[in-house]
């Protein structure tokens, strides 16, 4: 008995439309050192980022400009929820998750 692992992914039905990581180190290493999305052309965008309590800790309305994970002068190890709104061929698009800031 043969079990395939194989998965096909239609574009227009992908739970996250626009892909974004699920975690990212800000050590200055050169990878991963801010926190966005793979950069497709959209339009009309905007990306918010909030802590674990809701509070909103960071916005950017240019897709190439992410998240450098300091909030109050410091990087803070942590789960943080991200809600992105792009529009796409027209449609608004809203995408949110959740994401770990890896020190």
């Amino acid at each position: 008995v043969s079990i395939s692992n194989k998965i096909c992914i239609d574009a227009e039905k992908n739970f996250n439309p626009l892909p974004i990581a699920n975690a990212f180190t800000p050590n200055s290493d050169g990878l991963n050192d801010f926190y966005l999305p793979v950069q497709v052309p959209v339009s009309e965008y905007k990306m918010y980022i909030f802590n674990k309590l809701g509070k909103l800790i960071f916005v950017s309305e240019d897709i190439s400009l992410g998240w450098d994970g300091y909030y109050k002068g410091k990087i803070t190890e942590d789960t943080y929820f991200y809600k992105i709104e792009f529009n796409n061929n027209d449609k608004l698009i809203v995408q949110t998750g959740k994401f770990v800031l890896l020190k």
